[in-house]
């Protein structure tokens, strides 16, 4: 660090004899480095090497991002070495805090590529260092101190921007370097955290650990996959919640356990989702334009080799799914069924066929038993992601989703918000694939749920009801009486969300009102309510200030044709 003759909170978090001093220098660092100020700063901050020689490039003058990056690398290492040299373990909370804190908002991407591996390598020494294995349970201090040490390790493992040579220090299994640099001894941070999260020290350091896993498999799945070896030798296996359960059994109502056990269950959906590269569950929610950039997003992800995954969800669908289903806790039957974000088609292709009838039966029952409306919304979620795999898969799934849309318009009207939201997600989502699973019987009661959600539900639930409305129109033949009967309820509440609501549920209208022009059998050329329609998108256009409102109003227009929009026009000319 510099050598300053002004006193700064660094130096007093640092050099000051007083462990009060030190701990409130250390606890104002971290609130400056929370504060939005500080945020917008470290935006701008960085530091340029030479991609040659590797040497820091200097300037005549000093630039506010050069200046800024300087100031962020030397705040770093103090806090590094506060985490890694603090005598007081009454003061360790808060530098710990403190680094979180500049993990949380410091741009990696610009700054030198040593400064994560520095504070992974500082973090773990300090772990190391503290009193072993029960130890917390006499003295409050070091279990206090090991927590926040595990909360640090988590904000570090989660830090954007990351470079990417910390994945392969972090593999378990590589070798010392031998040169003494924090880097070379990464490869027992993911073992220590599985051996934290398997028990010893107390459910609080369970969590933690379990979160700093969370944060690993979501930023590093290729380094925590590397210990899903076939004997176990990390115990990653035993963490999962069968074996979790199982450890537990005979007091799985005590608040620890039950937390444990959430953690455990969050560890598994979190990292199937990464290993998955990115399932079903990420769809966009909102605007249906934006599925294809999202599905390439999804591509560029590291995910397992397509046999691996299918074991994986083999193992999770007969081991783990029970486990978790059948938890007392509705916290824990919850966060089981966000597993399902990460299943993608190829992965529910590859398992087994009992297996695969136990994946997709799961969702529906626990919608058609629950009691709780946590696990109601989370099944809810888990028959959308279902949904969005019908298009790659086979005609098994599509039959096993037809009983539950019934399920779900009765969701739709659930007394619970949180059931609601989810739920018009999921109708949205099985509407998107209307010739594959909803029938020609089924349209007309989906359509009136959805005509009812979009003009009586909040603005969250009507984007949804407005999206599977599009879809619907889409995929309808209004030739027929049946669907004939129904289409003026559908404009009428396109119209309204048009009209009023947010950003999303007025470019979802758009979206929908585009497909309703695209549909030959709506003879939208003759009917009396087009004009009125194409007026409403004109002053849309006019008048808003949303971009993507402004975007789709100029799609929606522009699917008329030329000799659509003359006609249309010249008849309104005549009206008035």
């Amino acid at each position: 660090l510099a050598r300053s003759p002004t006193p700064t909170v660094v130096r007093c978090a640092l050099n000051d004899p007083s462990p009060r001093v030190r701990a409130a220098a250390l606890a104002a660092t971290a609130h400056l480095l929370e504060g939005p100020a500080t945020r917008t700063y470290f935006a701008a901050a960085e530091v340029r090497f030479n991609s040659k020689t590797g040497a820091v490039i200097r300037a005549n003058f000093a630039s506010l991002s050069s200046t800024l990056g300087d100031t962020a690398c030397a705040t770093h290492e103090a806090l590094v070495r506060a985490v890694r040299g603090e005598p007081a373990l009454s003061c360790l909370p808060a530098a710990c805090k403190a680094l979180s804190a500049f993990h949380d908002a410091a741009p990696f991407s610009r700054l030198p590529r040593d400064l994560v591996p520095k504070a992974l390598g500082g973090i773990q020494r300090r772990l190391l260092d503290l009193p072993t294995e029960g130890a917390s349970r006499v003295d409050g201090e070091v279990g206090a101190a090991r927590v926040s040490l595990l909360a640090a390790l988590t904000a570090a493992l989660a830090a954007k921007g990351s470079p990417v040579e910390v994945t392969d220090s972090l593999t378990p299994g590589l070798v010392d370097s031998g040169d003494g640099s924090p880097s070379g001894s990464l490869g027992g941070i993911l073992p220590g955290l599985v051996r934290y999260a398997a028990g010893g020290e107390g459910a609080g350091t369970r969590c933690e650990a379990f979160g700093a896993l969370r944060a690993a498999a979501t930023a590093h799945p290729a380094a925590v996959s590397a210990m899903l070896d076939a004997d176990d030798s990390f115990g990653f296996r035993s963490i999962l919640p069968a074996s979790t359960f199982a450890a537990s059994r005979g007091n799985e109502d005590g608040d620890g356990d039950v937390r444990v056990a959430q953690a455990s269950t969050k560890l598994l959906a979190d990292f199937l989702a990464a290993v998955g590269g990115g399932g079903a569950g990420t769809a966009p929610e909102d605007d249906p334009s934006q599925q294809q950039q999202a599905e390439k997003e999804n591509e560029k992800g590291w995910s397992l080799p397509t046999d691996s995954l299918a074991a994986l969800w083999d193992d999770v669908a007969s081991a783990q799914f029970p486990a978790m289903t059948r938890h007392s806790s509705p916290l824990v039957r919850a966060a089981g069924l966000g597993a399902y974000n990460g299943l993608t088609a190829a992965a529910l292709a590859g398992t087994s066929e009992a297996n695969r009838r136990a994946l997709m039966e799961a969702p529906r029952l626990s919608l058609a038993n629950e009691k709780a409306p946590a696990v109601r919304a989370a099944a809810c979620r888990a028959i959308g992601a279902l949904a969005a795999l019908t298009h790659e898969s086979s005609g098994a799934l599509r039959d096993a989703l037809d009983p539950s849309v019934d399920l779900l318009l009765k969701a739709l009207k659930d007394s619970a918000k949180s059931v609601r939201l989810p739920a018009s997600w999921a109708i949205a989502n099985v509407c998107n694939t209307a010739g594959e699973i909803v029938r020609e019987s089924t349209l007309a009661k989906i359509a009136d749920s959805c005509v009812a959600a979009a003009t009586q539900e909040g603005d969250k639930v009507r984007a949804n009801a407005a999206r599977a409305l599009g879809y619907l129109v889409s995929a309808a033949d209004f030739s027929s009486e049946p669907s004939k009967a129904w289409l003026p309820g559908v404009i009428q509440a396109l119209m309204s969300c048009l009209t009023t609501g947010n950003a999303k549920v007025q470019w979802n209208a758009c979206h929908a009102m585009a497909n309703l022009f695209r549909n030959p059998t709506t003879a939208a050329g003759d009917s009396a309510w087009s004009p009125l329609v194409v007026r409403m998108l004109l002053m849309l256009l006019r008048d808003t200030r949303n971009f993507k409102i402004r975007m789709h109003a100029a799609a929606t227009l522009a699917t008329l044709g030329d000799d659509r929009r003359a006609e249309l026009e010249a008849r309104e000319a005549r009206r008035n």
